[in-house]
């Protein structure tokens, strides 16, 4: 295999590992974080989709 192939296999596995710590560290603060009941979550999506809706002008 060429210094290129193997630099990008390396490149690949180092982007897959960045990407575990990442969702790991998430996966942590979520665990030690507030939650919210499952009604207030919908509300709150439904609120965020309103919002971001109306940022773009889409209607409904």
């Amino acid at each position: 295999m060429s210094p290129q192939g193997l630099e990008l296999m390396r490149a690949h596995a180092n982007s897959g590992a960045d990407e575990v710590t990442v969702l790991q560290d998430l996966i942590a603060e979520r665990c030690c974080g507030d939650f919210v009941k499952v009604e207030e979550g919908k509300v709150r999506t439904r609120a965020m989709i309103a919002r971001r809706s109306a940022a773009h002008g889409v209607s409904g």
